[in-house]
């Protein structure tokens, strides 16, 4: 049988800035019907909507969040934040793989944008520079999470997130591989660019052909940091048509800011899959 398809929810504000005030979602819907793959060595259409979800559910509170990881069959989730720096991530597992999934930013931390918008390249731990608000972000939560991580024995690691959260995606799977991990797959929704050329060349070896960068259509934050400052993406870029279903919201200044919603990432990434229907771009394509 078919997958059903989902519409597209209406543009909103509240979706956008306050995901987790959601009271439709499901997440994870259909979970039985397409299993995640945890031996994927290419794109997965499957893994890339679990990965989609995850990053729409990095913004909900941890009781909440590990019970909906459970309904996508990640039985066990360990929450990871920092405070001071508002960073958050989850690590969902069973006994196959881990999701690493790093919340966005949130419209009421101002610590979120004091990262974002703290543009500075710096240099690091790996190739290149990238940008010193996303790698203080990361660098908040390492050591606690680096040691979950190391516990994990040979689930197959699985890194995601929306926004803000899938720049620490980035670097946090780039860290890990230095580090002698292995990661399987790095699928990011609405990213921004988070180093400069040398970095993306380096994460671009270390991650050859494991990296897919979802973008949709006239989003603002996919365009950040300005490339005249030095910024690069990462990956494989798959890029969905902007919709313009003549709603307001779609049709003036608001419209980069809608398309950054993660629902309506998670929902397009789901009818890509339900479709079998390359995303415009299509796989390969680079930013």
């Amino acid at each position: 049988m078919p997958l059903p398809t989902k519409a597209l929810p209406a543009p909103s504000l509240t979706l956008l800035f306050f995901p987790q005030r959601d009271q439709e979602y499901v997440h994870f819907e259909h979970a039985e019907a397409v299993p995640f793959d945890p031996d994927a060595t290419a794109f997965s259409a499957a893994n890339a909507w679990y990965l989609a979800d995850a990053a729409l559910l990095a913004y909900w509170e941890p009781a909440e969040a590990s019970a909906r990881f459970a309904r996508g069959g990640f039985i066990a989730s360990e929450f990871f934040d920092n405070p001071k720096t508002s960073t958050e991530c989850y690590v969902a597992a069973n006994d196959r793989a881990a999701n690493v999934t790093f919340r966005g930013t949130q419209i009421n931390a101002i610590q979120d944008a004091v990262a974002d918008a703290d543009a500075l390249r710096v240099g690091w731990d790996g190739e290149g520079r990238v940008h010193r608000g996303f790698l203080a972000a990361l660098d908040a939560i390492w050591q606690p999470l680096d040691r979950h991580l190391h516990t994990l024995g040979v689930r197959t690691i699985w890194m995601t997130g929306h926004s803000l959260g899938a720049a620490l995606a980035t670097l946090a799977a780039r860290r890990w591989i230095g580090g002698g991990g292995a990661v399987a797959g790095v699928y990011t929704v609405g990213s921004p660019r988070v180093g400069d050329g040398d970095f993306a060349a380096g994460f671009d070896r270390a991650l050859s052909g494991h990296c897919f960068r979802y973008a949709n259509g006239v989003d603002s934050v996919t365009d950040l940091p300005f490339a005249q400052w030095g910024y690069v993406h990462v990956g494989q870029e798959r890029r969905f048509a902007h919709t313009n279903d003549g709603h307001p919201l779609l049709q003036g200044l608001d419209a980069p800011l809608v398309d950054h919603t993660p629902r309506r990432y998670a929902t397009l990434v789901w009818n890509a899959l339900a479709q079998s229907v390359e995303p415009i771009g299509g796989a390969g394509a680079k930013a």
